[in-house]
């Protein structure tokens, strides 16, 4: 039988394309999905004649603008005009994005948080070690945690803050009990002690910021920098956890938009009653000077999120993202940003157009 060569842009365009979405909403139950983001954000106030309504409608917006059931509600769909609904990058076109202006060899470095480490620990100004399995018989984790009394345990491969936990005078024996729920393995890290100005709207959780940086033809352009505060009793600041987001204006560092990922807009902190709008981030221009200086490590990843928090001795890095999430940057001032990334580069949410650099 003969084989026909399939074309690299149709390998590259199938994922992505409207015929692949209705397989993937009826396969993976789309509408499970969506009755779980009404539940969160209508707190399960609505009749069940309102809940087919929203069904239709986000059926239709998933299947022809590529829209999730969380955004059609975090962004509005229904109150937007269309080309207000074109402005937002959405999480399918990001996932596409990042496939494009990245490669391989960055999500291997990115999805595995001890590579991360042993290419930019420079920048992390804390302790860290790996351990792979419980079979593991590492003198150094051991050294590592009777040196530390209080540690951050971290799934190597995991995002959105999910598997994070804190352990007080853990020892070798108590990272093997936990194994079983960190298949890929884990990273302990030496707990970051933030700047207090940083901590005081929520002293639980190390509040942190998001600088995203792309780079095209050499030079690094910053992504609408935001902040996240965690909310309750956690211990991150990731919005999928209950953080809020927070847009900072890029010149002077103030924060200008408070959103819960609820759609709740905050002036207060809601657990301190800390001004939050208004809020000045500390030392901004030495936070864009490291996010710039971060991304100029590795060149080839062009397209990186960097989470930043702030000790007493200065900024430091708490890990890179190389899938970043658009969500934080257009949520707190209900503003896509479309236009922002193609007047960096005109083909990057294209499918034609500019190859990988």
């Amino acid at each position: 039988m003969k084989k026909y060569k399939v074309s690299s842009f149709l390998l590259k365009y199938y994922p992505y394309c409207w015929l692949t979405r209705v397989c993937w909403y009826w396969r993976k139950n789309g509408r499970l999905e969506e009755r779980e983001a009404l539940s969160d954000f209508f707190n399960n106030s609505l009749s069940d004649r309102e809940i087919r309504r929203y069904h239709r409608r986000m059926r239709h917006a998933y299947l022809c603008d590529k829209w999730s059931a969380e955004e059609y509600l975090y962004f509005q769909y229904e109150k937007l005009s269309r080309e207000g609904r074109r402005e937002f990058v959405t999480e399918v076109e990001k996932v596409w994005f990042c496939d494009k202006v990245n490669n391989k060899d960055v999500f291997d470095i990115f999805y595995n948080k001890g590579k991360i480490y042993s290419h930019y620990s420079k920048y992390y100004k804390r302790e860290a070690c790996v351990m792979m399995s419980k079979d593991d018989n590492d003198a150094s984790m051991e050294d590592f945690l009777r040196r530390h009394h209080e540690v951050v345990i971290k799934p190597i491969r995991s995002s959105m803050g999910k598997g994070v936990m804190m352990l007080r005078d853990a020892n070798v024996d108590t990272l093997r009990a936990l194994m079983d729920n960190y298949p890929t393995g884990i990273i302990a890290e030496e707990v970051i002690h933030q700047h207090p100005q940083m901590a005081a709207p929520h002293p639980q959780s190390v509040n942190t910021v998001r600088i995203t940086t792309f780079i095209v033809n050499g030079k690094v352009n910053i992504i609408r920098p935001f902040m996240r505060f965690g909310q309750g009793s956690v211990v991150v600041d990731n919005g999928a956890l209950g953080g809020l987001f927070a847009a900072i204006d890029r010149e002077t560092g103030i924060v200008t938009d408070v959103v819960g990922k609820n759609g709740k807009r905050y002036i207060l902190h809601p657990d301190t009653q800390m001004p939050l709008v208004g809020f000045q981030v500390p030392r901004w221009e030495e936070a864009l000077s490291l996010a710039k200086e971060l991304a100029g490590v590795l060149p080839f990843c062009r397209y990186v999120g960097w989470d930043l928090a702030l000790t007493e001795e200065g900024w430091i890095m708490v890990e890179g993202n190389s899938h970043g999430q658009f969500i934080g940057c257009q949520l707190p001032v209900s503003m896509g940003c479309r236009s922002e990334l193609l007047s960096i580069d005109p083909t990057c949410l294209s499918f034609k157009g500019r190859k990988k650099q």
